[in-house]
């Protein structure tokens, strides 16, 4: 979870969609990601966006985090993304699905 300046909500936006792209482009650097998806607050906290990483563990995480701060292309992502948030309201939550249904 994290909040876009106000001025910076598009940009936001742009930096998931291409953090999206380069997954598709380059499927071998996020081996460990099962999926992703980037969403945007529609209800609730003004300018809040919401990442959600499926991974199969905590370690899986840690690498693909690591990767995200020193690959020369992945590490484009947060050098932008963070200059476009509020600072101090980024926040990572590790989750364990319990419950799931999709028609």
């Amino acid at each position: 979870m994290y909040i876009a300046k106000p001025d910076k909500i598009d940009d936001v936006v742009k930096i998931i969609k291409k953090l999206a792209s380069m997954m598709k482009k380059h499927p071998e650097k996020f081996k460990e990601v099962k999926s992703y998806s980037g969403l945007q607050h529609y209800i609730g906290t003004w300018g809040g966006f919401y990442e959600a990483w499926e991974v199969a563990s905590f370690s899986d995480f840690e690498k693909i985090m690591a990767k995200m701060m020193t690959d020369e292309e992945l590490k484009t992502v947060p050098e932008e993304f963070f200059k476009l948030i509020v600072p101090g309201s980024h926040h990572f939550e590790i989750v364990n699905e319990v419950g799931y249904y999709k028609p």
